[in-house]
């Protein structure tokens, strides 16, 4: 593929997280493709922004970039970069881009006037043209934007996709504008070694990007408060001159100059502080740190909580909830900031810093969820969606399904969950869902002869890798305990003592989902009518929906499905359903989950089972399998019961002959 991206920012030096981002997504692209970013040359605009890029650039000993026309041109790890003086000036060049280099795809990030967006629409051609939002402040709607308009809302639903770093996007731009995202995971974070850098003993408490936006205020009286404490913070892109004179009233705080490479911050640091008051999109820099060792203080606030991969230490702000009309020097709107409390920080930063033991405890936490993170990246996802199809490969090997990740067991479904940040309220509420499923199961077995309760604990683990709710993942947990659960009155169906006992497991809101999965029955019929009014569909039963999606890859991971007796759902038939369930995922924000039904269902129908793979007894539904003693006990109760019967038939003869009269 040939991929344009062009951005409203710097490529170089790449001080924010949006331009590390966006980068790094076109590094790992350039290995199979060929890649160019069109970006400014600097953040101060115009006359002299080209010589200070290759000021820049010479001062770190990389080759001089060509400069014609106006823009510099440079070759960096396979991609081509090209920077120009000013706004205008680089949606002119996109326009020139579009025609001479004749991309496949065109993603615009970072751009708040929509012109970049508007230009590659009207220029694009054959192109899709994409749009990558780092932050849900640059979008032009809902309460967190810098500035709401309804006209670029509008110029943004005729993008072909959209891609965002998180959920915690995702979530705002489907709950403000009804529109759907895709989330990017990819490799950007380089391939290592990590080393382990945490020290109790030694380094700064650090602040990246000191600023209103960034928690700056927390950040001065925690610095106040504690004075024989060393600080530190770096200086970046939302830093003020105002900013910068507050820090510098504080004797224990040191400015650091900003680095391109964060592990020379991380190597100073001991504790990283991220008090951040708006909604930050992910927060990459909290997973840097944390593949370093280093212990991070982060606010429950927007993304964040998924940066921190369930390791502990959120704490508590008072978000931003508006912004003045005015800018500030770098062109940032003023955020009109709350008080904050700054107590939880303290006492959270005394905690680690006051024992070796919980900072060694929490070091290790940190630098395992983020190491598993990080190594679960990939950029075939999205590949996927740049060339806007399903991604699978056919496996050459016929014989042998590929294996997959998902946990199986409960063990390995909590710590799944627990690495991807889900928190202990969450973690406890699938607990209990996974023992209630785990009675009610006991016992069954898949028509394939896989247990039950792996069945359930695979579909809630691909629903935990799509981030949903933990009440979707117990949800999952539960799906199928009203049709193949025992409840001990041997009568199969939902009945609403079955439904009280389930509720006063889980809770009203988990048992509505298991309810309505129940009454929604999956035929070739139902499929075709869910897949026509799943976009007007109300949002639970959208839910709903993905939790079926899940169950139908479950059951077709490691060629399950061929294991059983099911053969309607193999074949011309069933390839139909499965290419309205792979539509269905992608429409319902999920590309992920479309591509892993496309990779099972290319799988199922090529692959042939040999003979000695074959079940002996082929089922067509799940059955219970009673363990031997079981099997005895009722074997013994059936002939006292006999017994009993006999002897009381026995009694009432004798007692009808007694009272018949002779002759």
């Amino acid at each position: 593929m040939r991929i344009l991206l062009a951005q409203r920012l710097p490529w170089f030096p790449g001080l924010s997280g949006a331009t590390k981002f966006n980068v790094h997504l076109l590094e790992a692209l350039g290995r199979d493709h060929t890649c160019r970013m069109l970006a400014l040359a600097s953040h101060r605009e115009g006359d002299g922004s080209i010589d200070e890029l290759r000021g820049q650039i010479r001062s770190r000993g990389m080759t001089d970039p060509s400069v014609s026309a106006g823009v510099a041109v440079c070759v960096r790890r396979g991609v081509e970069f090209h920077a120009a003086p000013d706004g205008p000036s680089l949606w002119r060049l996109l326009g020139r881009q579009i025609r001479e280099f004749d991309p496949d795809a065109v993603l615009i990030s970072e751009d708040r006037t929509m012109l970049g967006l508007a230009t590659a629409l009207e220029e694009g051609g054959r192109a899709r043209t994409i749009y990558v939002a780092q932050s849900q402040t640059t979008l032009p709607f809902g309460p967190e934007s810098f500035a709401c308009d309804a006209a670029k809302t509008e110029l943004l639903r005729r993008a072909a996709r959209i891609l965002v770093p998180s959920n915690y996007v995702r979530e705002y731009a489907r709950r403000w504008a009804g529109m759907e995202a895709d989330v990017l995971s990819i490799p950007a974070y380089g391939s290592g070694p990590f080393p382990d850098l945490g020290d109790p003993d030694r380094g700064f408490v650090t602040l990246v990007n000191p600023s209103e936006i960034k928690g700056i205020g927390i950040f001065e009286e925690m610095a106040g408060a504690r004075p024989g404490i060393a600080f530190a913070a770096v200086a970046t892109w939302a830093t003020t001159s105002a900013d910068l004179n507050r820090l510098r009233r504080l004797s224990n705080v040191t400015l650091l100059p900003p680095a391109d490479d964060i592990a020379d911050i991380l190597a100073q640091t001991r504790v990283l502080v991220v008090p951040s008051l708006w909604g930050e999109a992910f927060g990459r820099v909290v997973v840097e740190a944390m593949l370093h060792g280093i212990p991070v203080l982060a606010s429950d606030n927007g993304g964040l909580a998924e940066a921190k991969l369930g390791v502990d230490y959120l704490l508590p702000v008072r978000p931003i909830e508006r912004y003045l009309e005015r800018q500030d020097e770098n062109g940032l709107p003023i955020p009109d900031v709350p008080s904050q409390d700054v107590g939880p920080w303290l006492d959270a930063l005394d905690r680690l810093l006051g024992s070796h033991a919980h900072y060694r405890e929490i070091s290790a936490a940190s630098r395992q969820a983020s190491l598993a993170y990080v190594s679960s990246l990939d950029i075939r996802s999205v590949e996927a969606i740049l060339e806007n199809r399903p991604a699978f490969t056919r496996n050459p090997s016929p014989a042998r399904g590929r294996m997959h990740s998902y946990s199986q067991t409960n063990i390995q479904l909590l710590n799944q969950l627990h690495r991807q940040g889900y928190g202990a309220a969450d973690l406890r509420s699938v607990v209990s869902a996974y023992e209630l499923a785990m009675v009610l199961t006991t016992g069954r077995f898949r028509a394939s002869g896989k247990t039950f309760i792996a069945h359930l604990v695979g579909t809630a683990s691909i629903l935990g890798s799509l981030n949903v709710s933990a009440a979707m993942i117990c949800a999952g947990l539960l799906h199928a305990v009203y049709s193949a659960g025992d409840f001990g009155d041997d009568r199969p169906g939902i009945s609403d003592a079955k439904r009280q006992r389930v509720r006063s497991v889980v809770g009203e809101t988990i048992e509505d989902y298991v309810c309505r999965y129940h009454d929604l029955h999956w035929t070739e019929e139902t499929v075709r009518v869910v897949d026509d009014a799943l976009d007007g569909m109300a949002a639970i039963d959208r839910d709903v929906v993905v939790i079926r999606l899940a169950n139908e890859l479950e059951d077709h991971l490691d060629l399950g499905i061929l294991y059983s007796g099911d053969r309607k759902q193999v074949g011309p038939a069933g390839s139909h359903r499965f290419r309205r369930m792979i539509d269905m995922a992608r429409r319902l924000g999920f590309p992920g989950l479309a591509e892993e039904l496309a990779r099972a269902e290319e799988e199922t129908a090529t692959t042939t089972l040999p003979p000695q793979l074959r079940p002996p007894i082929v089922r067509n539904s799940s059955f219970p399998v009673a363990p031997q003693s079981l099997q005895r006990l009722r074997d013994f109760l059936a002939g006292r019961l006999a017994s009993r019967e006999a002897t009381a038939e026995t009694k009432s003869v004798a007692t009808r002959d007694a009272a018949t009269p002779d002759g």
